[in-house]
């Protein structure tokens, strides 16, 4: 219920920014109450599909957990699980997932991301994201990306765009 709920508003919200860019599309000059309205209609959009994504990963957890119990109770003793040796492997699958969506920071940046990290955090300048991002992708924590951004570029994390960059590094390094 709470899937059909999340996607209600998703829907919802689509259909909102739908309207505002119909109403729009005649016009020869935009108010900028345009952009910062949709933009707060799409960090919402993209706040709620984050939700929906957090709330898959832990019914395929749930599921896997069932499956591997299941196959505890088939087995012998002396036979090896599947399911275990998988996850000694790798970990939980929806750790594995997560890890390799954001494994690479270029990759895992929106183009709304994109443009925005770009324009208020690295003064506009894609090369020198690029490679801030790619140097961050070789940290190991969460503290030397963070050390290393305050330091070379005085990342405010108390901005919009500072708050949702810190978000995607504490998902990097999870």
């Amino acid at each position: 219920m709470a899937y059909k709920n999340e996607i209600e508003s998703c829907l919802s919200q689509i259909a909102e920014l739908e309207e505002s860019f119909s109403e729009m599309k005649d016009v020869d000059v935009l108010p900028l109450s345009f952009f910062s309205e949709n933009m707060a209609l799409l960090n919402s959009l993209k706040k709620k599909l984050f939700e929906l994504e957090s709330m898959q990963l832990k019914r395929m957890s749930e599921h896997l957990k069932i499956s591997e119990t299941r196959l505890n109770e088939n087995e012998t003793n002396d036979s090896v699980n599947p399911v275990q040796t998988v996850e000694q492997q790798q970990g939980v699958l929806g750790d594995v997932i997560v890890r390799k969506i954001y494994a690479d920071l270029n990759r895992s940046l929106t183009l709304n991301q994109r443009f925005m990290f770009r324009r208020d955090l690295f003064n506009d300048d894609s090369e020198m994201m690029n490679s801030a991002l790619t140097r961050i992708s070789s940290f190991q924590t969460l503290a030397e990306a963070i050390d290393f951004l305050d330091k070379s570029f005085h990342v405010r994390w108390d901005t919009e765009s500072g708050a949702a960059f810190r978000e995607l590094l504490e998902k990097r390094f999870a």
